[in-house]
């Protein structure tokens, strides 16, 4: 009988558990080669301890798409990249950025425009866990509301936290332009065209955290987001806002 009620507790301990709180934040361990176009920017405090900065996405063997909250107002000697590993700090390759283009209309208020490139130094060399992700095909590009999308990163799993070792993902839901429209205006925030969001709205406070900005959102493997704000890590009322590549083709391409 003790027992038993022992059990009893501990799963009624266990249903009550506040489940955005576990929470990239509410993700999983990613595989090796679950996600071979992700990138992490780091700050190289020593030969062999990395600091995280944000994430980031391989476009080309030279070219890393971030946000420009990441890169704006440094110069490309803070940057290093690692790519082809689980771990920000160690394994995969390590390279070295040689510049940075910011995009000429960022906002740094309002994150309007929030997408930057990062040209590397050396080439990057493809493989299994070393790939490019596909741009969307076309500007109007569009994902349906129900579609699962998936961001990446090594960001806070639940603040306040260390940033987690190896990357984790997580799956979100694309959410209405005029829903996340409506919910930020709450907060004195612009959300315009040029912006993605996505969550599980007033359910799950699941989504990227401090440290994922610039990672990606990948739409069957189509990087379709930017990281680049929320109100609140575990906040289920506002959603994820990417910045949507898809309104960014021409600029990217001219920036490759």
């Amino acid at each position: 009988m003790g027992v038993l009620l022992a059990l009893v507790v501990v799963l009624l301990v266990a249903s009550v558990e506040p489940r955005n709180l576990e929470r990239i934040v509410g993700g999983g361990a990613a595989a090796l080669n679950q996600y071979p176009a992700i990138a992490a920017l780091v700050a190289e405090d020593s030969p062999t301890v990395f600091s995280l900065i944000c994430g980031g996405t391989i476009v080309s063997t030279r070219s890393i798409l971030t946000a420009a909250t990441c890169t704006f107002g440094h110069t490309e000697h803070r940057f290093r990249i690692r790519v082809g590993s689980l771990n920000f700090g160690s394994d995969g390759i390590l390279l070295h950025a040689n510049s940075i283009i910011n995009h000429q209309q960022y906002n740094a208020v309002t994150r309007i425009n929030d997408i930057s490139i990062i040209r590397t130094t050396e080439v990057i060399i493809y493989g299994s866990n070393i790939h490019q992700a596909a741009l969307p095909p076309t500007a109007n590009y569009n994902i349906g509301v129900n579609q699962p999308v998936w961001a990446a990163g090594w960001g806070n799993t639940n603040l306040p936290s260390l940033t987690p070792t190896p990357l984790q993902f997580v799956e979100l839901r694309p959410v209405t332009q005029a829903t996340c429209t409506t919910r930020y205006r709450e907060l004195g925030r612009t959300i315009n065209a040029n912006m993605l969001c996505a969550g599980l709205l007033d359910f799950d406070g699941r989504g990227p955290c401090q440290g994922d900005e610039g990672g990606p959102l990948f739409d069957n493997g189509i990087v379709v987001g930017i990281y680049s704000f929320r109100n609140g890590c575990t906040q289920s009322r506002y959603p994820n806002v990417f910045t949507r590549t898809s309104r960014y083709l021409t600029w990217i391409r001219n920036n490759l």
